[in-house]
């Protein structure tokens, strides 16, 4: 039987988990002995594992539990997948596939949306301010989705595509940083870029 990603994530988390108590015990048995060993080592290695999900398929998988943030997301398959009001900050999601992903209350501050697909997805308050910190959005598609009540105060949106979004409005243009070579903008909002 296959495991999902999912699945997968949630062994490493357990076994992270597992080997932190074995340290502190370890760690605890070297001070009583006076003999220091390197009861760490097995545990960041499982750690960094754990931070590093690059390509894996969490497609229409319900993350809401899951702690995300900082995590190596990148080229992932999350199209369907929940993973609202969860923290993203930090996390590496460049050329991940995000379509039609629900990301309401999702934080962003911080995160590598390079290339990222976000066609359809529900990003309905959710936090992109600061976002994209030397990273702008090049090529970052946004294609049909909600950005209602989006907080893009200082992001880069440089290359995103933003064509038939949903809500997107002049104050959350005008808040970003910089909104250089956006595609997509309505009619009513392209002077921004012709007078930028």
């Amino acid at each position: 039987m296959r495991r999902t990603a999912k699945e997968t994530l949630q062994d490493l988390e357990l076994r992270v988990a597992f080997l932190e108590r074995e340290a502190v015990l370890r760690e605890m048995w070297d001070k009583m002995t006076g003999n220091p060993g390197s009861s760490a080592t097995p545990m960041e290695k499982l750690k960094a594992r754990v931070k590093n999900l690059e390509g894996l398929d969490f497609s229409d998988q319900d993350l809401r539990e899951m702690n995300l943030e900082g995590l190596n997301l990148k080229g992932a398959d999350l199209r369907g997948a929940k993973i609202i009001g969860r923290n993203l900050r930090g996390t590496n999601l460049e050329g991940a596939d995000l379509r039609n992903a629900n990301l309401q209350g999702t934080n962003l501050t911080g995160a590598n949306l390079k290339s990222a697909k976000l066609d359809g997805a529900n990003l309905y308050l959710a936090t992109l301010n600061d976002s994209w910190t030397n990273k702008p959005l090049d090529n970052a598609s946004f294609k049909g989705a909600n950005l209602r009540a989006v907080n893009m105060v200082n992001g880069d949106l440089t290359g995103a595509d933003f064509r038939g979004a949903f809500a997107l409005t002049k104050y959350q243009v005008e808040s970003a940083r910089n909104y250089h070579k956006v595609k997509g903008l309505p009619k009513d909002l392209e002077y921004l870029i012709k007078n930028r």
